[in-house]
């Protein structure tokens, strides 16, 4: 389809204001070489008419833009402002002393957004109890999801952006390693984990030397716990390095956290952590409920977490009652709000659209903007959205932009894949929906991203 633009939804201009479509069409003809490859869509909110499409109705890969969908459609059947909770139970009771004689078990409610934070409360809420001592083991609980495993879509590697999948998760599923130059030129870098604890182990061939940096961070798995190999050079004067690494266990990763921080509150542990079961009649003796659903979709949307998609979607299938094949289950949820909302020809395998069987046309998700913009949670949604120069995706983008706020927009990046879609104000206050996708060769996707800035920019002056 060609390009096609309406003069008619443009608000009214002085005499001396070049037209909408003819600022659209310099850009274009500026990219003339890549506009065969991008599916562009814009609607005026107010109007309720187009100001630009093309390649409208073709199918793209969406990358990241799919968790437009998935946030959408979780946003819609799972209650905005429910807490998923992590507990502390036992099931003997502590003496007088502080002992516990059984275990002390740790159960996760599938909270996407337990951290260090919380697992900090859920410790010192557990010392108001007044245990000193557990003899015994620490059993950490994931049952609630089933075995973690992530899907079989997901990239083969070790990046945190494909974490797995748990009910008693943290911190994202992923480590932080800090990499920095020794004091001394020869001698090997300095390597921090973070958070530091006994399912992690480090090994450093590293070297404080060179005038670039070399430095390779490899996490390798290992039957009880995860391996950070740190390996390569970096100058003597170079700046401190951060690497994100996934781990493999999540629950053994979330119970050896945990050990840690009871440790520094004084609460000993005799045994070892171990994955377990709750028993039935076991009572709790701490919990930690985390941020409302709402709160995980807007870090979810702001910094395009694939992780929190994926947990969230395991959700959608526990609100329905499923209890096996949470996984799909959950897709098919996400499949049912598409087929009601009259989306018919798309592939949607992965919520957060780290695969490239996902496909989608540019004006279907254009509807799903338009139905949020109009929803009961619309407020919530349109806040969800990364804004220019805030924490999130669009932190380094739009720098010139007079009034950040005027445009809320999602990213999604793979290689030759380029997306930027959602909400655009501009300077007379009318809300415009948008949607640009680019899927071609890598080596112009930065040249897309270019161009779709450059179109989102000009769409807040009309």
């Amino acid at each position: 389809m060609g390009l096609t633009t309406y003069s008619q939804a443009v608000p009214q201009k002085s005499k001396n204001e070049v037209p909408l479509e003819i600022q659209i069409q310099k850009i274009l003809n500026t990219h003339s070489r890549i506009t065969k490859n991008m599916g562009l869509i814009v609607m005026n909110l107010h109007s309720n008419q187009y100001e630009l499409t093309h390649n409208e109705n073709k199918l793209f890969i969406p990358a990241s833009l799919s968790k437009i969908v998935t946030a959408s459609a979780v946003m819609s059947s799972l209650n905005p402002y429910h807490q998923f909770e992590t507990t502390f139970t036992a099931d003997t009771s502590i003496d007088n002393k502080g002992v516990l004689e059984g275990p002390l078990y740790l159960k996760g409610g599938g909270d996407p957004s337990f951290v260090s934070e919380n697992l900090w409360i859920l410790v010192n809420n557990l010392t108001r109890s007044g245990l000193k001592k557990v003899k015994g083991n620490l059993i950490v609980d994931e049952s609630l999801f089933g075995k973690a495993q992530p899907h079989k879509e997901w990239l083969k590697s070790d990046r945190s952006y494909s974490a797995p999948v748990s009910a008693l998760s943290f911190n994202w599923n992923s480590v932080n390693v800090y990499v920095r130059p020794a004091p001394v030129q020869g001698k090997p870098a300095q390597v921090f984990i973070d958070p530091q604890n006994t399912y992690i182990k480090m090994i450093n061939k590293t070297r404080t030397q060179g005038k670039t940096n070399k430095i390779k961070v490899q996490r390798i798995s290992k039957s009880l716990g995860d391996t950070i190999k740190v390996q390569g050079s970096l100058p003597l004067q170079s700046k401190e390095l951060v690497i994100y690494k996934n781990i493999t266990k999540p629950a053994l990763w979330t119970g050896s956290n945990a050990l840690e921080f009871l440790k520094q509150r004084g609460i000993t542990i005799e045994g070892q952590v171990i994955q377990g079961t709750t028993p039935s009649g076991s009572y709790t003796l701490s919990s930690n409920k985390g941020p409302f659903v709402v709160r995980i979709v807007q870090d979810m949307m702001k910094f395009s977490s694939n992780f929190l998609a994926d947990m969230l979607t395991i959700h959608l299938a526990l609100s329905q009652g499923y209890t096996e094949d949470l996984w799909n289950q959950g897709l098919k949820q996400i499949h049912q709000y598409m087929d009601k909302h009259k989306v018919r020809d798309y592939m949607f395998v992965n919520p957060s659209g780290l695969s490239r069987k996902n496909k989608i046309k540019p004006k279907d998700i254009l509807e799903f903007l338009i139905q949020d913009y109009h929803s009961i949670h619309s407020f919530e949604k349109l806040t969800s959205y990364p804004v220019p120069n805030s924490p999130g995706t669009l932190k380094k983008r739009f720098q010139n932009l007079e009034n950040s706020s005027f445009i809320r927009a999602k990213t999604g990046w793979l290689s030759g894949v380029v997306g930027l879609a959602g909400y655009i104000k501009n300077k007379k206050g009318n809300i415009k929906a948008f949607v640009f996708i680019y899927n071609g060769s890598a080596k112009r996707q930065m040249k897309a991203q270019e161009m779709f800035d450059q179109l989102a920019l000009l769409l807040t002056l009309y």
